[in-house]
């Protein structure tokens, strides 16, 4: 028996990520739902990437497009390159560094998906109309912009500014930068022009993402608060952070309710129903929310209007 066990441990080993070998090493119990549910969903950002991947989903709706996958592939490979990339960059700051995901998996693998997603972006791309590498780069320049140091130094910087250094503005420039990639995909997809109606169907995922991404800075305040990052909570507190998502979602609701009421645009309930759920979370997020929990719930509420999106495609299709 000795002899057997020594090459299926081997094996195993080998082939299984590290922190999936030590649950499954003698003597370990198998990890609880819920911590495997953080480790492969939240942790590893697939859930993040799924939720983005469902925005272009939307905004194709509010531009009355077919529904298309080609954009939410296309961002969703983008999603899985850009954190794991982050992720990666972890892990090789200084030994045995990195967060759980990246100590859990291990570099080789973490190698592995930035690789795959880069191949993936790379062949989408050579079969995309020349119109869809514009707006690839434009979202990509827009995040590659915000972590460059452009600016003159501040008050209290020893060196050149980032965007990202700017108080409260990083959520502004990610959903800026979703947005952008969410509505013009479907449209260089479509080779359909520009208009009006593409300003309100970016309102849309602009102010979804603005939301989620500020009500999870909330459950980070205190990490942030000793951190010394500038977010929204931070310089606002928790009372004015949740009046600025109440905000932008009362404007949402309102602008496309009137809208609708005065036949410049048919109804879209997924738009008004995201703008009372996020309405609603705004109100019972606090900064002791714990925050895979956060991560898991407020980027899985963009599921909702999508699942509403789907079956009015089909209602109506």
């Amino acid at each position: 028996m000795a002899m057997n066990a020594r090459p299926v441990a081997t094996f195993r080993s080998l082939v299984l990520p590290a922190a999936v070998h030590a649950w499954a090493a003698p003597g370990q119990t198998w990890p609880d739902p819920a911590r495997l549910v953080r480790l492969v969903m939240v942790d590893s950002c697939l859930w993040t990437a799924a939720t983005l991947a469902a925005l272009p989903l939307l905004a194709a709706h509010v531009l009355h497009l077919p529904l298309d996958l080609r954009p939410s592939g296309l961002i969703f490979f983008s999603g899985m390159l850009i954190y794991n990339l982050d992720h990666l960059a972890d892990s090789h700051m200084e030994a045995g560094g990195g967060d759980r995901w990246a100590r859990g998996i291990g570099r080789s693998p973490l190698v592995g998906i930035v690789l795959s997603s880069a191949s993936a972006i790379c062949t989408m791309l050579w079969l995309a109309p020349p119109a869809v590498a514009l707006v690839f780069i434009s979202y990509a320049l827009v995040g590659v912009i915000y972590g460059l140091p452009l600016l003159p130094p501040g008050m209290s910087k020893s060196g050149r500014q980032r965007l990202k250094d700017i108080p409260g503005l990083k959520n502004m420039v990610v959903a800026s930068s979703v947005s952008i990639a969410a509505v013009g995909l479907p449209l260089a997809y479509s080779a359909v022009p520009f208009t009006r109606l593409a300003v309100l169907a970016a309102l849309f995922p602009w102010v979804l993402v603005m939301s989620n991404a500020t009500m999870c800075d909330v459950g980070d305040l205190q990490a942030d608060r000793r951190s010394g990052v500038p977010t929204l909570p931070v310089l606002l507190g928790v009372s004015r952070t949740r009046l600025l998502v109440l905000s932008l979602n009362v404007l949402l609701f309102s602008v496309f309710a009137f809208t609708t009421a005065s036949g410049q645009l048919s109804s879209h309930p997924e738009v008004l129903l995201s703008a009372t759920v996020a309405a609603v979370y705004s109100r019972l997020v606090t900064e002791r929310t714990a925050k895979h929990l956060l991560s898991l719930v407020l980027d899985g509420c963009t599921f909702i209007p999508f699942t509403l999106v789907i079956l009015l495609h089909e209602t109506h299709g």
